[in-house]
C-alpha cells in the first residue's frame, strides 16, 4: 500500500543506529534516494510524521555531535522532494480549498474552532481504538517498561522514532475527517513496528517463557493482518466506484454529451468510518466537481 511506503525510508537510519559502522555504497545511496522520493509523494499525514521524526533524528546526532552521513541526508532530501511534490499537486489544492470552504471545517474565520477540534480528537481517538492502535501502545508500554525496569537494558533509539511517527500519524488525521480505514491503516504500521521492536528486545526468561512471548507476538500480528484486510477492502470499494463513474463519464463524452451529465456521488455509510456517514459526497461539491470535469474533458457534471 502506497500509504506505507514511508515507512521503509526508517530502514537505513535505524539500522546506522543501531551499528555506526553501517553505510551503503554509491548504488545503494542512488537506489535510497529514489525509494525515498517515491514515499515521499505517498501520503499526506504519514508524510510529516516521518519528516518531524527524521528532524528529531538528526537533532539527536548533533547533539551528541556525532557525524551524519552523506546516505542519511539524500535520504531525507529525496523524501522531503517527494513530499513537497504530493502537497503542491493540483489535486491536493482542490482539497485544501473544499476542506477551507466546508460548514464543518477545521477553521472558521482565521481561527480553530474549538467545538470542531473536540469533535473530530474524539473521533479520531475511537478510530485509533477500533483499529488496534490502542491494543499495540498498550503491548508496547508493557513491553517498554518490562526492558527497562526488569531487565535493566535501555531501549534502542529508533524504537522512540517509529513511537512517535505512530501518533503523529494519528493525530494528523484530525484535520481530515472522516478517517478511511486506507488512511489509519498508516498508524497500524508505525504501532505495529514499534510492538515488534520491543519484544525483539525482550529476552525469554522466567518471568517471560517461550509461549507468552509467542502470544503477543501473534496478537500484534493478527491486528496488523484485520487492519490489512479492512485497509485493502476500503482500497478496492474506493477504486471499483470511481472506475465505475469514470466509465460512465467518458462513455457519455464519447456520445457527445459534455453538459450536465448525471453523476452519482461516491459516498459510503460503512459504520466504520468515523463520522458513520458518508466518506465523501465530492460530487456534490461545486469545487470538486468542476476539477473532475475538466478532468475528464467535459463541460460541467450533474449530482444525483
Amino acid at each position: 500500500m502506497d500509504n506505507d511506503a514511508s515507512a521503509f525510508v526508517f530502514v537505513p537510519f535505524r539500522k546506522k543506529s543501531d551499528d555506526a559502522n553501517y553505510n551503503l555504497n554509491s548504488a545503494q545511496s542512488i537506489g535510497f534516494f529514489g525509494l525515498s522520493l517515491l514515499a515521499g509523494c505517498s501520503n499526506e499525514n504519514t508524510g510529516i510524521a516521518v519528516l518531524i521524526s527524521l528532524s528529531g533524528y538528526f537533532a539527536i546526532k548533533i547533539f551528541r555531535k556525532e557525524k551524519v552521513l552523506l546516505v542519511e541526508i539524500i535520504g531525507f532530501i529525496g523524501f522531503l522532494i517527494g513530499y513537497s511534490v504530493l502537497v503542491f499537486a493540483p489535486g491536493n489544492e482542490v482539497r485544501f480549498s473544499e476542506e477551507a470552504t466546508s460548514s464543518t471545517s477545521l477553521f472558521k474565520n482565521g481561527s480553530i474552532d474549538i467545538k470542531v477540534l473536540i469533535y473530530r480528537f474524539y473521533r479520531v481517538q475511537l478510530k485509533f481504538a477500533h483499529r488496534g492502535g490502542l491494543v499495540l501502545f498498550i503491548v508496547s508500554l508493557f513491553a517498554g517498561t518490562y526492558i527497562y525496569l526488569k531487565q535493566n537494558k535501555k531501549i534502542k533509539i529508533f524504537t522512540f522514532f517509529f513511537l512517535a511517527a505512530g501518533f503523529i500519524s494519528v493525530y494528523l488525521l484530525i484535520p481530515v475527517l472522516p478517517v478511511s480505514d486506507r488512511a489509519c491503516f498508516s498508524m497500524v504500521v508505525f504501532l505495529f513496528i514499534t510492538a515488534l521492536n520491543l519484544l525483539i528486545q525482550i529476552k525469554e526468561s522466567i518471568s517471560v517463557p517461550h509461549l507468552v512471548k509467542r502470544l503477543f507476538w501473534g496478537l500484534v500480528c493478527i491486528i496488523f493482518a484485520i487492519s490489512f484486510i479492512y485497509a485493502l477492502k476500503d482500497i478496492l470499494n474506493v477504486y471499483t466506484k470511481f472506475k465505475e463513474r469514470a466509465d460512465w463519464i467518458i462513455s457519455q463524452r464519447e456520445k457527445g454529451v459534455l453538459d450536465n451529465i448525471e453523476v452519482s456521488s461516491i459516498v459510503s455509510y460503512n459504520k466504520h468510518c468515523a463520522l458513520h456517514e458518508q466518506e465523501g459526497d465530492d460530487v456534490g461539491s461545486d469545487i470538486y466537481r468542476d476539477s473532475i470535469a475538466k478532468y475528464y474533458k467535459v463541460n460541467s457534471l450533474k449530482p444525483v
